[in-house]
């Protein structure tokens, strides 16, 4: 791994509340993560890059570890890794903003339940991570699923974003 794990694996900061888990072709930094902090100074983005998915597995569980009630945005694999760490620590997740969510990996498929507190935003113009995965999903689990005129990046969606963000940062009050 690229990272030294014992420099994720450190005592909980007072006050996290959320986590933003990037993509795999993208970093911990991005317009993204950068729109996020604007409304969570304290937001956690673990680096991902050039992890495999065990390894960004392994690397989100002592991020999070010591933490409850989490709201974790995952952007693309990012949302994958999410919803695996939530089959194995569920008490650490209070609520998912899922992007783009790579739910077509074979790993996908053990998933088993996510937090009631799930939201997806994909876009119909996604030529990476089909939208029918979304949908079918949100359909299976009656999860929210918002639709919107956007590629896989979700560029132009980050208000749209931010103030989902901002929703589910509300239920831990």
């Amino acid at each position: 791994m690229t990272q030294d794990l014992a420099e994720v694996a450190k005592e909980p900061e007072n006050g996290l509340k959320s986590c933003f888990f990037h993509g795999k072709e993208s970093g911990p930094y991005g317009t993204k993560y950068q729109a996020l902090k604007d409304i969570d100074r304290q937001i956690l983005s673990p680096d991902f890059q050039h992890q495999s998915l065990a390894e960004r597995l392994i690397t989100a569980e002592l991020a999070t570890r010591g933490f409850t009630d989490l709201i974790i945005v995952g952007s693309s694999m990012g949302g994958l890794v999410a919803a695996l760490l939530y089959q194995q620590c569920p008490e650490r997740i209070k609520g998912l903003l899922m992007l783009a969510p790579a739910l077509h990996w074979e790993e996908a498929k053990t998933i088993q339940s996510l937090p009631e507190n799930t939201v997806l935003i994909h876009g119909r113009q996604d030529e990476v991570v089909l939208y029918s995965h979304s949908e079918q999903l949100a359909h299976k689990r009656n999860f929210r699923l918002i639709s919107v005129e956007d590629d896989h990046r979700l560029s132009q969606t980050l208000q749209i974003i931010t103030a989902e963000f901002k929703s589910l940062l509300s239920l831990q009050a």
